[in-house]
């Protein structure tokens, strides 16, 4: 197919247009992302809810960011939390907002670090315990929110291809740890209460010392591969074993040590199935 001289014109100008528009958006954008007065504005919005800051951050094209040296911290109604990370990176979906949905695409996390506690609560007592949970900087231990919640439409969050590698840390509540992991996930998630799906479709743990109340040793070192995943769930309403209407594993074949432990740690069975390798597992 022959192009007339002006239809190549246009396409030439296209080109040009596009790519200027490229250049002006990546030194705007990179630019307003280096500024400390950025980070200052951003932390004005709801300063009780949440605080973000970086070392580093850059776009090579709309709605893409890597960040390197990210930390956030924040409240909930009833938890205090903490985040850091190496460097972090995702792909956000603008239009969405409109409508108060977060999609966030293709996210990759390196070395984290992720401390909660609770908030102070007239019905629960931590005196014996506070000591042992982690400090957040920057963040006052306030009461817990006992208000009644505001009737307002909530946003609906999905973040798809999830990726986190390296080394972990945690501190939640009186338990504190590490591991070196590899995890891939989906997560599908609808703010005030709303029902939470999970797909950790891939997961590769290397697990080191866990302690309780800093120096009471849960676990030496451990290991954990395979996938899990949670149907839509209520949160508010399925708290702890609550959580699992039933639990499949696949295990390998015999009664080792990985078979003997998991049996050990279920408190409690209404129904139990061992099947083996063979054809007359599935009669």
């Amino acid at each position: 197919m022959n192009l007339s001289s002006t239809s190549k014109i246009w396409i030439r100008r296209v080109i040009k247009w596009a790519l200027i528009i490229e250049l002006a958006y990546v030194v705007l954008l990179n630019s307003i992302l280096q500024l400390p007065l950025t980070q200052t504005l951003i932390n004005q919005i709801r300063p009780e809810k949440f605080y973000i800051s970086w070392e580093n951050a850059w776009t090579p094209y709309p709605f893409r960011i890597h960040v390197s040296g990210g930390y956030a911290n924040g409240n909930s109604r009833s938890q205090i939390w903490a985040f850091e990370a190496d460097s972090v990176s995702g792909s956000i979906s603008v239009l969405p907002l409109i409508f108060k949905r977060v999609w966030v695409r293709r996210v990759a996390a390196v070395n984290l670090d992720f401390q909660l506690r609770p908030r102070s609560k007239p019905d629960k007592d931590f005196s014996q315990v506070s000591q042992y949970f982690p400090v957040i900087e920057g963040r006052e231990v306030t009461p817990a929110a006992t208000t009644p919640r505001k009737k307002k439409r909530p946003w609906q969050i999905s973040i798809d291809g999830i990726e986190l590698s390296g080394r972990h840390s945690y501190w939640i509540y009186q338990i504190k740890g590490s591991t070196d992991a590899s995890i891939r996930a989906n997560l599908d998630y609808r703010s005030r209460g709303g029902p939470l799906e999970l797909d950790i479709y891939d997961m590769q743990f290397d697990l080191h010392p866990h302690y309780v109340n800093e120096d009471q040793e849960l676990l030496s070192r451990g290991r954990i591969s395979g996938s899990i995943g949670f149907v839509p769930v209520m949160p508010r309403e399925n708290k702890g074993i609550k959580l699992l209407d039933y639990l499949l594993l696949d295990l390998p074949p015999g009664t080792g040590d990985v078979t003997l432990t998991i049996a050990q740690s279920i408190p409690s069975a209404e129904l139990l199935i061992v099947t083996t390798p063979q054809a007359s597992a599935i009669f």
